[in-house]
C-alpha cells in the first residue's frame, strides 16, 4: 500500500534518505519504539529477528502501518499508539532501541520532545535518527535560509533549518555515529545517553 505521502518523499529517498535507512534500521533491537512512524517506509529495513515488540506513535497512518505489519508475517508483537512526543506515556526506560525519521522538524518544543526520548531510553539504549537539517555546504545552506520561512507556511509545520546535532548533544546524548547525505540536507546516526 503505498500513500501520497510516499509518492512525495520518492526523491528525497533517492537523495539519501533510503541509503540513510539501510545503514541503520536494521541496528534496532529488543524492545523498539517507533517515533513518527509514518506510513511506515521504516519496515523493510527491520530485522525483526533481534526485535522483542514493536511500538509504533503516529495517527496518521495506523491503517497503513497495520498493513504492512500483515505482509510481512510479522510474530513480534506490534502496537500502535497515538501519543505527543513532548509527553510520552511510557515509564523511565522503558525501551532498548527509539527510532526517529524526519520527526523533529516539526516539533514544537525539541528540548522538550529530546529529554522525552531521553526519558524512556534504557540507559544502554540507542537511538536511531534520520532528519533533514540547516545544510552544511554554504551554498545549500543560504538556499534552504532562505526557502525556509516560505516552506514553513506550506507545511504547517516543518522547519528546514534546524540544527538538530547540536540539541541532541545539549539534550544529554552522545552521537556515535553520523552520516550526512543529500548534499549535507539529511543527517543521520546512532546516538545514547552521556
Amino acid at each position: 500500500m503505498i500513500s501520497f505521502y510516499d509518492i512525495f518523499m520518492f526523491p528525497l529517498e533517492r537523495m539519501g534518505i533510503k541509503k540513510a535507512r539501510k545503514k541503520i534500521i536494521h541496528l534496532a533491537h529488543g524492545n523498539v519504539l517507533e517515533i513518527g512512524a509514518g506510513s511506515g517506509v521504516n519496515l523493510k529495513y527491520y530485522d525483526f529477528s533481534k526485535i522483542e515488540k514493536m511500538t509504533f506513535i503516529d495517527s496518521d497512518f495506523f491503517e497503513v502501518i497495520h498493513e504492512k505489519i500483515k505482509k510481512k508475517n510479522c510474530t513480534i508483537p506490534c502496537e500502535t499508539i497515538e501519543m505527543d512526543i513532548e509527553d510520552l506515556k511510557f515509564e523511565d526506560q522503558t525501551f532498548d532501541t527509539i527510532v526517529f525519521s524526519l520527526v523533529f522538524c516539526s516539533v514544537n518544543d525539541v528540548m522538550k520532545g529530546l529529554s522525552e526520548v531521553k526519558r524512556v531510553l534504557k540507559p544502554e539504549g540507542q537511538v536511531l535518527f534520520i532528519e533533514h537539517v540547516l545544510p552544511h555546504k554554504k551554498g545549500f545552506r543560504k538556499l534552504v535560509q532562505k526557502v525556509a520561512p516560505v516552506w514553513f507556511k506550506f507545511s504547517k509545520s516543518c522547519h528546514l533549518d534546524r540544527d538538530f546535532e547540536t540539541s541532541m548533544i545539549s539534550s544529554g546524548f552522545t552521537i556515535d555515529q553520523i552520516y550526512r547525505t543529500g548534499n549535507t540536507i539529511f543527517t543521520s546516526g546512532i546516538a545514547r545517553k552521556k
